[in-house]
Order: C-alpha cells, then sequence, then structure tokens
C-alpha cells in the first residue's frame, strides 16, 4: 500500500466486506509496515478485536477443497502483531499492547491446526495459522519484557505465561505447532524466565511423547545457530542430546545441526575424546554415516578462521576417526567419509608421520567423493615443506590408478 495511513485511520467500513478483502487488506497493512511505513495502530487494533470477537468469524463454514479465510486472516493478524513488536524502533503504541495480547489469547484458545506437512515440520509451522500464533505470543511478550521488566528475573506477561503452562501438558495441547514454538524460542523463553524453562525442561521436550520431543527438539537445533552453555548443560544433563543422536531426523539439516551442538562442545572442553559417556564419544560410537560426515563438514567449514585452539582439537579427533574408519574401509559409504577426511589437510601446518599415514588412506579412496582437486591444491601447499611426504601420498593415488 502507498498510503496506508488512509486506510489505518478508517477500518470501519472494512468490517462488512467479505473475509477475501479483509485478509487482503490485513496483508496489504503488513507489507507496508514490513517496507518501513508507519501509520497508527489504533484503528487497525479495533478492527482486528471486532472480527475475532464476533461468532460469525469462529462459526463460517469452509468446505473441504475451499479457501479457509478464517486462517488466512488469523494468520495475517498474527503477522502483523509480531511485525508490530518484534522490532524496538519499528513498533506500534506500547498503550495497544493490552489490546494485541487479549486478541492472541483468544486466538489461542480458538485457533484449531491446520498442519498439512509432518516431514518438513519447521516450513509446516512456519506456514500454518497456529504456529504464527504462538510466535506472535512470545514476540509479543519479548516487547513487554524489554520494556517493562528489564531488570527483573521473571520477564513473562502473566496471562501468556499462564496459557502456556496449560498447554505443557500434550493433552491439552496436541498440536505440534506449539511444541516446535517452545524449541524455537527456548533461548527467548530463558531470557523470559529461566527458572520456567529449568523447571519444565522435561515438559518442553517430553521424552514421552515421541511426536512433541521430535518437534520441539527439531525447532531448538534448527534455529539455534549458536550454543549456549547453560542450555547445552541442561539438555545434556536432561537426555535430550543423547535421545537425539538415537533419533531420525527427516531433514539432514537437523542432523548438522546437532552434530555442530556437540562439536562445539568439544571445542570448548565441555566434551571430552578419553570420556566414552560424553557426546562426543557416543557420536562417533554411533557409526552413523550421517553424523560422520556432520563431523568432517563442520570442522572444515572453519578453515579461513582456524585458531590455536581450534587446530589442537583436530588431529585428536583426526585420529579416532582414523581408527574407526580404518577398521571399515571396506564399506562404500565409509570410503565416501574417509575421502572427505582428505579435506583436514587444509587446517593442518605441517604433515608429520601420523598425519602422513592418514593422508595415505584417504589418497586410496579419494574419488570415492570427489575431492581429488581438492587434495592435489592442499597437498601442493606442503610441497615446500615437506616434499617426500606429499610425495608418496601422490604415489598412493597413482597407485590405485587415479
Amino acid at each position: 500500500l502507498e498510503n496506508p495511513e488512509k486506510f489505518a485511520n478508517d477500518m470501519k467500513p472494512f468490517l462488512n466486506v467479505q473475509r477475501l478483502y479483509q485478509h487482503a487488506l490485513l496483508w496489504g497493512l503488513n507489507e507496508a509496515w514490513r517496507a518501513k511505513k508507519d501509520f497508527t495502530w489504533k484503528g487497525i487494533l479495533n478492527f482486528m478485536s471486532r472480527i475475532v470477537e464476533s461468532d460469525d468469524f469462529w462459526n463460517d463454514k469452509y468446505k473441504e477443497g475451499s479457501y479457509n479465510y478464517r486462517n488466512w486472516i488469523i494468520s495475517q493478524i498474527a503477522d502483523l502483531i509480531e511485525d508490530g513488536t518484534k522490532d524496538d524502533n519499528h513498533a506500534f503504541d506500547a498503550n495497544l499492547l493490552p489490546q494485541a495480547e487479549k486478541i492472541l489469547l483468544i486466538f489461542a484458545k480458538k485457533t484449531e491446526s491446520d498442519l498439512y506437512e509432518m516431514k518438513d515440520l519447521v516450513t509446516s509451522v512456519l506456514n500454518s495459522s497456529k504456529g504464527k500464533v504462538f510466535s506472535a505470543m512470545i514476540h509479543y511478550s519479548l516487547r513487554y519484557a524489554r520494556l517493562f521488566k528489564g531488570d527483573q528475573e521473571k520477564r513473562w506477561v502473566e496471562a501468556i505465561k499462564e496459557d502456556f503452562d496449560k498447554r505443557l501438558d500434550r493433552k491439552v495441547e496436541f498440536s505440534p505447532e506449539f511444541s516446535l514454538t517452545l524449541g524455537k524460542f527456548l533461548t527467548n523463553l530463558a531470557y523470559l524466565d529461566k527458572k520456567w524453562v529449568i523447571d519444565n525442561i522435561s515438559q518442553i521436550f517430553p521424552e514421552y511423547n515421541d511426536i512433541h520431543w521430535k518437534a520441539a527438539f527439531t525447532g531448538y537445533l534448527f534455529y539455534s545457530s549458536m550454543v549456549y552453555e547453560d542450555l547445552y548443560f541442561l539438555l545434556k544433563e536432561n537426555g535430550h542430546y543423547t535421545k537425539a543422536l538415537q533419533t531420525e531426523f527427516s531433514d539432514a539439516h537437523i542432523t548438522e545441526r546437532l552434530v555442530q551442538h556437540i562439536c562445539v562442545g568439544y571445542l570448548e572442553d565441555w566434551e571430552k575424546l578419553n570420556d566414552n559417556t560424553s557426546l562426543i564419544s557416543r557420536l562417533i560410537e554411533n557409526k552413523n554415516v550421517n553424523q560422520l560426515s556432520a563431523i568432517i563438514s563442520f570442522f572444515w567449514m572453519l578453515r579461513n578462521k582456524l585458531t590455536d585452539k581450534i587446530k589442537a582439537k583436530v588431529n585428536p579427533i583426526w585420529k579416532v576417526l582414523f581408527e574407526l574408519l580404518s577398521q571399515n574401509e571396506e564399506n562404500p559409504e565409509y570410503q565416501k567419509i574417509i575421502s572427505n577426511l582428505s579435506k583436514w589437510l587444509s587446517m593442518i601446518d605441517e604433515i608429520d608421520e601420523q598425519v602422513l599415514e592418514w593422508l595415505k588412506l584417504s589418497a586410496k579412496y579419494i574419488q570415492a567423493d570427489f575431492n581429488t582437486s581438492f587434495f592435489i591444491e592442499y597437498l601442493l601447499k606442503h610441497v615446500a615443506r615437506t616434499p617426500v611426504k606429499v610425495g608418496e601420498i601422490y604415489l598412493e593415488m597413482l597407485n590405485v590408478g587415479i
């Protein structure tokens, strides 16, 4: 909308138009807000309140196969409230927060799940009306906390906390949208009330219910690019990382992120290779092809930002992986991993006798996952310092017909 204020100032006439047009109007206002255009929200929130407090809105029947404009409008209103609260530099007036809260609580009570795809749960929840409502509730709570409760330990909006408390019982809230949202916003929930997260960690990630546990942990892993020590140990001590290592996630990205978390734990000395109960040891002992591949990818991605701390961790884990993989080198899937291990040469300052042995194994299978070009490029950098060892490795490739 080029002139959103024109509509925002007088929304009453649109209460009587068809749901299709109400949705289009809300969508236009949302797009204008995202484009950083300013307008007053009082009339818009009154308009939204009138819609959601109407029995007609909730009683409208939509035939199977037809567009469900109620869910479209719920999603759009939730998006508007989220976008109007998540950025303190571009937010609606704080005096209007109670009205937004009331709308969200009505939605939480009345919105039905419209989840359409369980395999790609993250995208499905992102696009579901109920998922949008829960997301808006948390962004609203964070805005409220920043404004009014910044110096307190418990920063919840009480009404929303009570609603979430009730939904922790999955007999009350059986939609996966809620569980994925809890995992997605775990760090934010810890900001709102760390004690609440600690006290309820087994309800947030309910091990007794695989569907909800998997949804919550998927949300946590997908959205947590940063690993926070306190949450890491909270989840570790309650067995959730261990359970995740035994879980087949449909999205390969989730498995990669799980491995990344544990590798961060190894880099930070939270996990020890010589401790067979540590997560890094369990990860390797799993012998899971995808998980082992993710370890190699994680370290290789650090090659351009190496520190002494990271370098010190490469050889010990390389040795453990070499011992495991060399015992299973007949397996074509393991041969690909052995091939990919050659990329770790990019993190080595000098090829010693131990590294030479490891690289000779990789050289035998270097074409198993198309790593020849990388390998030759990395070897070239070591010619000046260790020419004989580079020659031995190169001969290893030639001897197997490469």
